[in-house]
């Protein structure tokens, strides 16, 4: 059966791509080789000594929510192989952003029964796969294991009908849930037995997806809760509390059962023999409000780290921000990010007393409805100054769907190079920013820009860029102020897009180079068009009747290198098909279409 435009056209855009063999030079703290987490006093470490820190996106082949809504549009067909294809030729990219660790949520609804009892399913297989391939490159896994996004793939799963403030207060629900994550963590990988909780590539866990509390209405009139109705009168009764502000006593209540239901959590983890970091989501700026005594529920236990959100940007929305999208790209949200990250009503609270045992992780962050490169640089910068050692991006679009589908969450090298080279880099200011940072010395006075030593990310002309340690990174056209006093014989990669002092590319892709004494390796990505813009929902219809985008791996334009010691005496070959392209000056630069090269001193 012949395969689907959009299936096709994504073929040919990897086949372009060529990225099997190249993962960006001189990744800053490189995790390799994979090996166990822990925390000591607040500071993630590795079991064999040094800090813990690693960047990364949510990356979601095991969950039927992304299938449903971005692969099976594009004609991928619901079967592992499918899915385990779609990984593969996804993974080449994420090297070349500088990704160290994926982020995985699973739900339930995809991979139990109604009893929380572990089944077969091509998400489960997914799972398995990613995480021989992660183990196979060195890529961690950091594993979220309960989530609902109403697209249960098994109506009959214990997740079905559930609301999400059951999650923590219902009792039949709370043990249905630690059951399969108990079961989860004891299931062995299809590909190799090996056990998920001895899985070298998992790095931390996290029970649940952005957890809700109920308050004192909802216990009271929810009829799931009516157990915990009475529970909480017979507590007031016990403690002669019921003349009390209703609000005051129950935030003494549900603190007490926030904590309780976290330590079962954990013991359900800990009883299948894992071994990891434990993790608590905190969900989202702000969530502090109305929640001082979860907070404090969190940080009495014994979960070893807690995490937080960022998306910039989303509150400009209405909350059902999907039907009502709206191009955010042009806003300067540096003045938002700072505001977030020292705001004790926002995320300061994370840097207080209470947490201080508690390692620091970014679960989920976005440029909402913002295709800007430097507001991830920034945002970077944000995260260390709340203590952050792991922050993982929600979510890297998969090619053929990234070609069509846009919308407020959309990173995707080929489809989006200028914000995927914003996003590399932030991986190196997320790297050498020191933790616990003051944003003072790295935010300007005037809310337009940001940067330390080596790099600057600012809002206008949307720069972001990175030189030092041997590595240029910019995310368009650069001059002098990028390279510095950087000597460029001193070189070893560069990730461009655009111009800056040293190379060049004339069209709209990334390109990356690795630079050796006497050969040079060249990446160039296609060109990228798009045909409508990438915030718009997608039109009714096949996707594949309406790219959002076109990648042009046939495109020629000219690529100029100005490195000493290379000029038009080079050979240049391509690796795709062998040709030698004719060299000229000055420098060195010849006519290229999108693929790999070999430049080599004759």
């Amino acid at each position: 059966m012949t395969a689907p435009m959009g299936v096709r056209r994504a073929a040919i855009a990897l086949s372009a791509l060529a990225l099997a063999a190249m993962a960006f030079a001189a990744e800053p703290a490189s995790p390799l080789p994979l090996r166990p987490l822990v925390v000591r006093d607040g500071t993630l470490l590795y079991q064999d000594g040094g800090q813990v820190s690693l960047w990364g996106v949510n990356f979601q082949t095991p969950l039927y929510w992304e299938y449903r809504y971005e692969s099976r549009p594009v004609g991928i067909p619901l079967d592992s192989e499918a899915l385990n294809r779609l990984t593969d030729a996804n993974l080449d990219h994420l090297g070349l952003i500088g990704v160290q660790i994926l982020r995985v949520h699973l739900c339930p609804g995809d991979l139990a029964d109604g009893e929380g009892n572990l089944r077969a399913s091509p998400f489960l297989d997914a799972l398995d796969h990613l995480l021989v391939r992660c183990r196979e490159r060195g890529l961690y896994l950091y594993l979220s294991l309960i989530n609902d996004m109403h697209t249960n793939r098994f109506s009959d799963s214990f997740m079905a009908g559930r609301k999400r403030s059951e999650w923590l207060f219902a009792d039949d629900f709370l043990a249905k849930a630690t059951r399969f994550a108990a079961a989860l963590l004891d299931h062995r990988n299809r590909y190799d037995g090996t056990r998920l909780g001895d899985d070298p590539a998992l790095a931390v866990i996290e029970p649940i997806n952005e957890p809700s509390y109920p308050g004192l209405a909802t216990l009271r009139d929810t009829p799931a809760f009516a157990g915990g109705w009475r529970q909480y009168q017979d507590w007031l009764s016990a403690r002669g509390r019921e003349g009390e502000p209703a609000e005051a006593a129950f935030a003494v209540y549900r603190q007490a059962r926030v904590l309780a239901a976290v330590e079962r959590y954990l013991a359900a983890i800990r009883s299948a023999g894992a071994k990891q970091p434990l993790v608590w989501n905190l969900n989202w700026p702000g969530m502090v409000g109305g929640h001082e005594d979860v907070f404090q529920a969190v940080a009495d236990s014994s979960v070893e780290a807690v995490s937080f959100c960022l998306y910039p940007g989303q509150a400009d929305l209405p909350e059902a921000y999907w039907k009502h999208p709206r191009d955010l790209t042009a806003g300067n949200y540096l003045p938002y990010v700072r505001r977030a990250c020292t705001g004790y009503g926002e995320l300061g609270c994370l840097r207080g007393q209470r947490f201080a045992g508690k390692a620091k992780l970014v679960y989920e962050f976005e440029t909402f409805f913002n295709q800007s490169a430097h507001l991830y640089p920034a945002m970077a910068a944000g995260f260390r100054s709340l203590g952050a050692q792991i922050a993982t991006m929600w979510h890297y679009r998969l090619l053929p769907a990234a070609q069509h589908q846009g919308g407020s969450h959309f990173l995707s090298l080929p489809c989006t190079p200028a914000k995927a080279l914003g996003f590399l880099v932030a991986g190196r200011v997320f790297a050498s920013t020191p933790r616990f940072a003051s944003l003072e010395g790295i935010f300007d006075a005037a809310g337009g820009r940001a940067g330390g030593p080596g790099w600057q990310a600012a809002h206008a002309g949307d720069q972001a860029w990175w030189c030092a340690d041997g590595t240029l990174v910019h995310a368009g056209s650069v001059g002098a102020e990028a390279v510095g006093g950087v000597r460029a014989e001193t070189l070893r990669a560069i990730a461009g897009r655009g111009a800056s002092p040293v190379a060049a590319w004339e069209g709209s892709g990334a390109y990356f180079l690795h630079i050796g004494a006497d050969a040079i390796d060249l990446q160039i990505l296609p060109d990228v068009a798009y045909e409508r813009p990438f915030w718009q929902p997608v039109p009714a219809g096949p996707a594949s009747a309406a790219p959002m985008c076109r990648l042009d791996g046939g495109a020629v334009h000219r690529f100029a290198l100005a490195l000493p010691g290379w000029g038009p005496d080079a050979r240049v070959t391509s690796l795709v098909d062998g040709r030698a392209p004719a060299v000229d000056g000055p420098g060195l630069s010849f006519q290229a279409a999108p693929g790999r090269y070999r430049l080599e001193r004759r």
